[in-house]
């Protein structure tokens, strides 16, 4: 990452593998300025199959189904004990679902009294099995597992620049938005309190003029095109740098606190590759697009992988990239596990992509309907447990 300096010479100590680990793996724990680095190198510390799968059950019906489960439109969020909230922005309710599969509480309905809404648009986890919030137009509802309405908070402040977010406990939030620099847009990420107010810009493209702080205590985070970022349930936040292939975690208050590698395979791009993204831009009804059919800056590799999110034991799920992935995909998908120490634990390929909660794995996918279905997994370790340790 050029914005460090990597002046201070590494320790490099050598951790001896186990029976169960492949050939040549070895972590290796060394220091960036001070910062932990856990950098696997060789293959991960378990050869095989990690997790099975077994399906729980289906949310997400016909119209001849309960009405409830004819649901739309919004990205569920998970509890750890394998409830499910459901929101459906066509009847503008919300619906909180037992781990067994069954409704528990039906939320909201349309209008502008106390727990009602008018444009639902995304649900947050506030509090892990606790509270959560629902976007709505002008505000956000809060609601707790059982059901119950805690209030609102005035939506306003986001609007001002269609700031899209993700709350980092009771009392901070990850906020993000789109502007232009010169030729380009790019992304601005920050921290609002919660009363929705920015109070840092903790994460600036690298063409930004500088960082600038309205609260002491924030350290500005690097960010540079490609880069991402999200919350972990640890009131962390997970910055992921596929180009460089290196994942960090933060503090809240933008504090680097680890470094996590592994000898990544970085796929070329193809022509073929190139030139179906280029029909997709030269198909879309937006001139923006069709310009892009021409000067997309293709690189000459894809980046060592996709995204990583962090499940609530820890876990990091880092998504590789698939054959021609510049496009949408919806097909097998390859993670690499890390373990909750950064150790490069295993790989496994899957039949869908899908998000981890409590014991459980969770997928969305369409029907040939096109109506909308969640599917359930029960997760088994076949390794007996996923720590490095």
């Amino acid at each position: 990452m050029n914005t460090l300096r990597l002046s201070v010479s590494l320790l490099l100590i050598l951790t001896a593998a186990c029976s169960r680990s492949t050939t040549g793996h070895r972590v290796i724990h060394s220091e960036i300025d001070g910062i932990p680095l856990v950098r696997t190198e060789g293959g991960p510390l378990h050869d095989g199959p990690i997790f099975e799968l077994t399906s729980d059950f289906i949310l997400g019906t016909d119209e001849d189904e309960p009405e409830w489960q004819v649901f739309g439109g919004l990205w569920p969020i998970y509890a750890s004990d394998g409830r499910v909230v459901l929101g459906d922005y066509r009847r503008s309710e919300v619906f909180i679902v037992s781990r067994e599969g069954d409704l528990l509480h039906r939320l909201g309905g349309e209008g502008d009294g106390p727990g009602e809404f008018r444009n639902l648009s995304v649900l947050h986890w506030v509090d892990l099995d606790r509270e959560f919030w629902v976007e709505d137009f002008m505000r956000i509802n809060r609601f707790s597992m059982d059901g119950e309405y805690l209030g609102s908070i005035n939506r306003t402040p986001l609007m001002m620049k269609n700031i899209m977010i993700q709350p980092l406990g009771r009392d901070r939030l990850i906020g993000s938005y789109g502007e232009r620099q010169g030729e380009r847009s790019v992304t601005v990420h920050g921290l609002l309190n919660a009363d929705l107010e920015w109070i840092a810009d903790f994460m600036i493209m690298d063409s930004s003029p500088g960082f600038q702080t309205t609260e002491r205590g924030y350290r500005p985070i690097p960010f540079t095109a490609g880069d991402g970022c999200s919350a972990t349930p640890d009131g962390r936040i997970l910055v992921t740098r596929p180009n460089e292939g290196r994942i960090e975690l933060y503090s809240i208050q933008g504090e680097l606190q680890q470094f996590i590698e592994r000898d990544w395979e970085y796929a070329p791009v193809t022509g073929e590759d190139k030139e179906a993204l280029r029909k997709r831009y030269r198909e879309s009804s937006r001139p923006e697009s069709q310009r892009m059919a021409e000067t997309f800056p293709f690189p000459d590799r894809y980046p060592a992988f996709r995204r990583a999110t962090m499940d609530d034991s820890g876990r990091i799920w880092v998504e590789r990239y698939p054959k021609g992935s510049y496009m949408s995909y919806d097909g097998p998908c390859t993670y690499d596990i890390f373990a909750s120490d950064g150790v490069w634990f295993g790989t496994q390929q899957f039949d869908f992509s899908f998000r981890v909660c409590g014991d459980h794995a969770y997928r969305q996918f369409y029907a040939e309907s096109g109506s909308p279905r969640l599917e359930r997994f029960r997760m088994t370790s076949l390794v007996g447990h996923t720590e490095s340790r």
